[in-house]
């Protein structure tokens, strides 16, 4: 019998949880932070597809990378910014670092969990998701979802289908980027609705709000 063959006729064993995070990002970490405290009694997990946590200050990777909002009002109210106002990628995941291992919620946390299916079912009260991990399929019913993922496609970028693109853009912010001259035009794109800043050339600085 064949491993895939195994797999299928082995049953996979649900586990139950009052809530199941989505993401380990800014939102999801926070999230887990107000559940354990202000919800004690209740059981919660985080998924998270990548292999760490950070979200988007995981994924994004360019150089000079950092936030565009001060720390002292992007930061948790439970947790105050006290570095630099605008910081870089890696001093947030640090902050995130702390705040996991700071209030235990590290166990609480699986990375490398992608979830496939995500059905609810109004008879049973509760949501019913099924995913991939390490090679092998799980199942998880919970009786709140709570979507913390985001707005990025994390694997890849998104590169758009147009006229004269030879595929050296890329877009949402995923290495590597290039610039592409069209007609004496140099453009740089970055698919992202907030303010971002990066180096095209050292000592110069470009700012674009997309």
């Amino acid at each position: 019998m064949t491993d895939t063959a195994t797999l299928a006729a082995s049953p996979v064993r649900t586990e139950h949880f009052d809530v199941v995070i989505v993401g380990a990002g800014i939102s999801g970490v926070g999230g887990a932070y107000h559940l354990k405290t202000q919800c004690p009694d209740k059981t919660f997990l985080v998924l998270e597809s990548k292999k760490s946590f950070g979200g988007t200050w995981l994924t994004h990777q360019y150089p000079g990378i950092r936030s565009d909002s001060d720390l002292y009002t992007f930061g948790y109210r439970f947790k105050p910014w006290t570095g630099r106002p605008i910081a870089t990628a890696e001093e947030i995941l640090s902050y995130m670092g702390e705040v996991i291992e700071d209030n235990g919620l590290a166990r609480h946390i699986r990375y490398g969990h992608e979830i496939l299916k995500a059905e609810w079912s109004s008879a049973e009260t509760r949501w019913t998701l099924e995913g991939a991990a390490g090679g092998e399929t799980f199942r998880i019913s919970a009786n709140f979802l709570w979507m913390c993922q985001g707005y990025y496609r994390h694997s890849e970028g998104y590169t758009p289908e147009w006229p004269g693109i030879d595929g050296t853009v890329k877009a949402n912010s995923i290495l590597p980027f290039r610039a592409l001259r069209r007609g004496g035009v140099l453009l740089f794109l970055l698919m992202n609705r907030r303010c971002a800043r990066w180096n095209l050339t050292p000592g110069k600085t470009y700012t674009h709000l997309l």
